[in-house]
């Protein structure tokens, strides 16, 4: 289907405020922020933000890159354990009250998965007559198979051992199927607001996106067309191709320099340094017949993987960088099983901001299952060698499988003969980008140009 939605207005947008929802921190960090950006140049802006990283909070206060943001408003606790939502959900529901009664914003932008609050900033500022636009952060894979991977990851980390795993598959879609009608149907009636029934959620992953807000934004033509099938509307459905402002390099320069003389005194600028994206799973699932692959084959694994890169890039600085998701057990097991294994490596606070790390690093490595950090990479950093390793061929773990400027890597060779390539500086990388089809108007450079145009048509 083909439309010319992209119509020449002379007439300018009517934005006087945009209230912003940052979702989750780490979200935040690698796509809102830059939305935040470009809005804010022009148009006052009041952010309601989960916990955010110390340096990423200080950027947003400098008023030369966000001269227009007028407030930061914290927001807890309302994506985080279910124990917290239920708790918050009265707190959670008057604060989306207040901030769009005192504010009157013309448009509210939601990000992150649909939890209750971003749910219930929607539902009232519709009431208000505000324009709600929802973009969705990278996805690379069709709802069903990330809601099966969900489940059986669940099933298999839940399964007591003398349960056939059948009663445990059974038992994980129960327990999903109650949580998601506690979160909306629950939740919103015990402060008196109709269940959100039309919404897919972040329990049962039914669609890409869902369904409460006026319009969405995808970044990828994959996430696009899985969104287009999963049954988004059409008309509601647009695409954000460059989802960096023209300004974004002077914020990546300030942070690198900064980050540089933080680490000054653990390691030379002139040492060569390789980043591993660490994805914090316990347990993986194989693609073929959704074979369990167990905590300690998966540990054998990635400490396999991470002894390649020592023996083939001798010298080099090796930072892990956890998953922002790690919870502290975790990290604290990494650091002393991971730490011993050679004096090059350091393993990173999760919560850092990644885009540090691939600011000041060589070469770029992810592991399964796919994370939109590497296509972060691709984006700001697309000269640098940028890998992904799917070597037990996991279920999520193929993403980058023919995307161009990340190389994709299913077997230990290939991941080797590569290194050596790195080592031997004959490693050579094509930064040339497809352009990708899209229905005439659907496809937009500028979230500011998308957000004014939108403003335009209405709801």
């Amino acid at each position: 289907m083909i439309r010319n939605d992209k119509m020449v207005e002379t007439a300018s947008p009517k934005i006087k405020k945009v209230l912003f929802y940052t979702g989750s921190s780490y979200g935040f960090g690698s796509w809102t922020i830059w939305q935040v950006y470009e809005i804010a140049q022009v148009y006052p802006t009041i952010l309601l933000a989960e916990k955010l990283d110390s340096e990423i909070e200080g950027i947003l206060k400098n008023k030369k890159f966000f001269p227009k943001l007028q407030r930061i408003i914290p927001v807890r606790y309302s994506s985080d354990s279910l124990k917290a939502m239920v708790k918050n959900n009265r707190t959670l529901y008057r604060r989306a009250i207040e901030v769009v009664k005192d504010y009157k914003p013309d448009v509210i932008v939601t990000g992150g998965l649909v939890y209750p609050f971003p749910l219930y900033l929607r539902r009232i500022g519709q009431r208000e007559g505000v324009l709600n636009v929802c973009p969705f952060s990278p996805r690379f894979f069709t709802s069903e198979k990330i809601r099966s991977r969900v489940k059986l990851i669940s099933a298999h980390l839940d399964r007591p051992r003398f349960l056939p795993f059948f009663i445990s598959l059974f038992w994980t879609n129960l327990k999903k199927q109650l949580g998601h009608f506690l979160f909306y149907w629950i939740l919103p009636l015990a402060v008196g607001e109709r269940p959100f029934r039309k919404e897919p959620g972040c329990i049962l992953f039914n669609e890409i996106a869902g369904r409460s807000a006026d319009y969405y934004v995808s970044f990828l033509k994959q996430d696009y067309d899985s969104a287009l099938q999963d049954g988004m509307p059409f008309e509601k459905l647009y695409n954000l191709s460059q989802p960096y402002p023209a300004r974004y390099e002077e914020i990546l320069d300030f942070l690198k320099k900064k980050f540089l003389l933080t680490k000054a005194n653990k390691f030379k600028n002139k040492e060569k340094i390789l980043t591993l994206m660490w994805e914090n799973s316990e347990i993986g699932i194989k693609r073929k017949k959704s074979k369990l692959i167990s905590k300690k084959e998966l540990s054998e694994q990635r400490t396999k993987i991470i002894r390649l890169i020592i023996e083939k890039l001798q010298g080099w600085k090796i930072f892990i960088k956890p998953h922002p998701g790690t919870k502290h057990h975790e990290f604290s097991e990494m650091k002393k099983t991971l730490g011993l294994i050679s004096s090059n490596i350091e393993i990173v606070d999760p919560l850092e901001c990644a885009e540090k790390y691939i600011l000041i690093s060589d070469v770029i490595v992810g592991l399964p299952p796919t994370s939109s950090t590497l296509y972060t990479a691709s984006l700001i950093c697309p000269e640098k060698p940028i890998l992904s390793l799917d070597f037990e061929d996991e279920l999520l773990g193929d993403g980058y499988k023919n995307f161009n400027g990340v190389e994709y890597i299913d077997n230990e060779e290939k991941f080797i003969n590569i290194l050596e390539l790195i080592r031997n500086n004959k490693y050579s990388k094509s930064n040339h980008k497809l352009k990708e089809e899209w229905p005439v108007g659907k496809d937009f450079s500028s979230f500011r140009e998308l957000l004014e145009y939108l403003v335009k048509k209405g709801r």
